[in-house]
């Protein structure tokens, strides 16, 4: 087992926040594994039509059943998801950059004269975007690909560390 098989699991928790349910939700244990062995899942597209191609296809490389299949490294499935989003122009793996800054939201405080005994504050919080908006899935799929970024860079610093 290699980086390849987390792309795998990477490639599965993307089916279900896309469709809503796991790829292989029938059986028992053993026959849910032995179906990530040998089956393929339904396909999102099929499950949700409003999806991208390039973003099911991404997808569907992450899944695929034989590894050398998949992408080899978290660096390709980035390069995979910004040229899908349409956001920019296609990239490759290289010029996937491995360091960006990060904000940190803060949480606001709230007063203490605010809190009434007996009573929690209300703090708003913000909601996800309409997936359903022309900015909805640009949206999403660079909050993934700021996610990817953070992984490898997450992975570049431990094994640096080693």
């Amino acid at each position: 087992m290699d980086i390849r098989s987390d792309l795998y699991s990477l490639g599965c928790t993307f089916y279900f926040l896309l469709t809503g349910r796991v790829p292989f939700p029938e059986g028992s244990a053993l026959e849910k594994l032995a179906s990530h062995r040998w089956e393929e899942p339904e396909p999102v597209e099929r499950l949700r039509p409003d999806v991208p191609a390039g973003v099911s296809a991404v997808v569907r490389k992450l899944m695929a059943k034989k590894p050398e299949e998949r992408y080899q490294t978290p660096a390709e499935v980035v390069a995979a998801l910004v040229a899908a989003s349409g956001i920019v122009s296609p990239v490759t793996a290289a010029e996937v950059p491995l360091a960006v800054p990060v904000a940190v939201p803060v949480e606001p405080e709230v007063p203490v004269a605010a809190v009434v005994e007996g009573t929690t504050p209300v703090i708003d919080v913000p909601r996800m975007p309409d997936l359903s908006s022309s900015l909805g899935w640009p949206l999403a799929i660079a909050g993934v690909v700021f996610g990817m970024v953070v992984l490898i860079l997450s992975v570049v610093l431990a094994l640096a560390s080693r």
